[in-house]
């Protein structure tokens, strides 16, 4: 007769200890990969949007998308803010023909469009009729480039043109570098420490610490917040001016901590 012997719970514990200790290394590693693929998803999606946008600059005797509505009452901050037919995401879909390009997969925050019968104030960016239900996380450079020609921006590839960005308006440094937060400034009473607080730094940007932007010249790259930052602040290139007209004090308090 033949006695079977199994594990003893020594050996068993020995094995949950090193399957438990497997998974602490490789899940990290596994949840960089997912990341890392969205990453080339998101990047890829504004890639879209920036031949969009060469192919509409070609249409239009390269001008981009204008910016010709009078002033909306108390809309002060976006004179086309009232007009649906000015948004980008709209004025792009007869050459992108999807309007998932506008949606960046790592996005934990989204922009939610009004649609005219819902009655929206216009200064909250109304698309056209149907376009309700749509969200987005693809903001675009509407104070930098909106109504300007292709030849009066000095430097294309440094003009930032479309970024990830919580909110429709990818117009300054808050909305960004720091994606998923509308702005650091929020309350400048306790101004939130973006240097050195990892968790943070997690929650308010997308792609491992960075964004991905789209230029002006139709091409994609990911930047750090804190390159981002840097740029901003120190080399201020063309298409970037205007990003310094608002919070400045706050966002350089909010890294200097």
């Amino acid at each position: 007769m033949i006695r079977r012997q199994g594990f003893t719970l020594i050996e068993l514990l020995v094995v949950i200890a090193i399957i438990a200790i497997l998974a602490a290394i490789l899940f990290p590693v596994f949840a960089q990969a997912r990341e890392k693929a969205r990453a080339i998803t998101c990047a890829s999606n504004l890639k879209q949007i920036g031949l969009g946008l060469g192919m509409y600059l070609q249409d239009y005797d390269e001008m981009f998308p204008p910016n010709q509505q009078p002033l909306t009452q108390g809309c002060q901050w976006a004179s086309s803010a009232g007009n649906p037919m000015l948004r980008w995401a709209f004025l792009f879909n007869p050459y992108v023909k999807n309007r998932d390009v506008w949606k960046c997969p790592s996005a934990k925050e989204q922009w939610g469009v009004l649609v005219p019968s819902q009655n929206p104030s216009p200064c909250n960016w109304p698309f056209p009729e149907d376009w309700k239900g749509f969200v987005y996380s693809i903001g675009y450079n509407f104070d930098g480039l909106v109504g300007s020609s292709l030849a009066s921006v000095a430097f294309p590839a440094q003009a930032i043109a479309c970024a990830d960005s919580r909110h429709p308006e990818a117009i300054n440094i808050n909305r960004i570098a720091w994606a998923d937060k509308c702005a650091v400034c929020n309350d400048a009473k306790s101004l939130p420490d973006f240097k050195s607080n990892q968790a943070l730094i997690n929650s308010a940007t997308r792609h491992s610490g960075g964004s991905n932007i789209c230029f002006a010249d139709g091409h994609v790259k990911w930047h750090r917040f804190d390159a981002l930052y840097a740029t901003w602040k120190n080399a201020k290139p063309d298409g970037w001016t205007v990003m310094r007209t608002w919070c400045d004090g706050d966002v350089d308090a909010a890294m200097s901590r």
